[in-house]
C-alpha cells in the first residue's frame, strides 16, 4: 500500500508540472518566454549578424564577379571593334594616298608629246639594291624591249629589259649594266650614264674641254635613237677628270628615290 501511494504521488507531481508548463505557455503571466527568448536572441545576436554579413558579402562578391565578367566581355568587344575600325581606316587611308599619288603622276605626265602606257610596280629586286623592278604591263599592252620608263613629268628611271605577255622587267639606271646616252642640258656636252654597283649613277666620257659643273642637269639624248631626247636623268655632282686625264666624269643624283617609285609610264616609240 505504501508503494502504491508513493507511485500516485509521483504521478501527481508530473501532472502538476505539466499543468504549470501549459499555463506558462498559454498565459505567460510574467513574460517568462519573452525573457527566455530575449536572452536567447541576445546570446545568438552576434552569430546572426555574422551570418547575415557573410550572406551579404557572398552575395556582393558574386555580383562583383558577374559584373567583372560582363565588363571583360564588353571590353573585348570594344577592343575588337576598335581594331576593325583601325584596319578599315588604314585601308581607306592607303587607298586615298594611292589615288593622290596616281593623280599627281597623271597630272605631271607629258601626254601631249608621247604615247604612254601606265603601269604599277609589282615586284622589286630585293637582293640587288634597286637594279630592276617588275611592272604589271606586257606585250599584250604594247610594251616592247628598250622602251624608256619614266615617272612624273619625264624623269627617266630606266628602260624595258625583258617583256612577257602581262608583265615586264625594268632595268633601272642604277643597274651595273645600264648604259644610257645623255647630254648636259645646260652646255650640250655629251656623256654616257652608267650604273654603279646597283647603288648610284655616274656620267663618263665627257670631253675634257666641254663645260660641266656641279648642279648641271643631264637628260637623255637621241644618240643611237634608243630613247627620246629630254628625259631628266639627274644632277651632276663632284665633277672631276678621269684617271687618264682625257675625259671628265661626275656623279649623278637621281631626281627621284628609286626605292619609292610605284607608278610609272612606259614611253611607246
Amino acid at each position: 500500500m505504501h508503494a502504491v501511494h508513493k507511485n500516485k504521488q509521483g504521478k501527481r507531481k508530473y501532472l502538476y508540472i505539466i499543468v504549470i508548463l501549459v499555463a506558462i505557455i498559454v498565459l505567460d503571466p510574467f513574460s517568462v518566454l519573452g525573457f527566455v527568448r530575449g536572452i536567447t536572441s541576445t546570446l545568438f545576436l552576434p552569430f546572426n549578424h555574422i551570418g547575415q554579413n557573410l550572406g551579404e558579402s557572398f552575395g556582393d562578391s558574386f555580383d562583383v564577379v558577374l559584373h567583372m565578367g560582363d565588363m571583360h566581355r564588353d571590353n573585348q568587344r570594344l577592343i575588337q571593334e576598335n581594331q576593325d575600325l583601325r584596319a578599315e581606316l588604314m585601308y581607306l587611308t592607303d587607298i586615298k594616298n594611292e589615288n593622290n599619288i596616281l593623280r599627281t603622276e597623271l597630272g605631271l605626265l607629258p601626254r601631249k608629246d608621247f604615247e604612254l602606257i601606265y603601269a604599277e610596280v609589282v615586284v622589286r629586286d630585293s637582293l640587288g639594291g634597286d637594279q630592276w623592278v617588275m611592272i604589271n604591263v606586257g606585250a599584250e599592252n604594247g610594251v616592247k624591249k628598250d622602251m624608256a620608263v619614266i615617272v612624273g613629268a619625264g624623269v627617266f628611271v630606266g628602260y624595258i629589259d625583258t617583256v612577257d605577255q602581262k608583265i615586264s622587267r625594268v632595268r633601272l639606271i642604277t643597274h651595273p649594266e645600264s648604259v644610257v646616252n645623255v647630254v648636259n642640258a645646260d652646255s650640250g656636252a655629251e656623256a654616257i650614264s652608267r650604273g654603279r654597283y646597283g647603288l648610284s649613277v655616274v656620267v663618263e666620257d665627257i670631253k675634257k674641254g666641254d663645260k660641266v659643273q656641279d648642279g648641271d642637269m643631264f637628260v637623255t639624248s637621241q644618240i643611237g635613237n634608243k630613247f627620246p631626247r629630254g628625259f631628266s636623268v639627274g644632277v651632276a655632282q663632284n665633277v672631276a677628270l678621269s684617271n687618264d686625264d682625257l675625259f671628265q666624269r661626275a656623279n649623278i643624283i637621281p631626281l627621284v628615290s628609286l626605292d619609292d617609285i610605284r607608278f610609272v609610264s612606259v614611253v611607246k616609240k
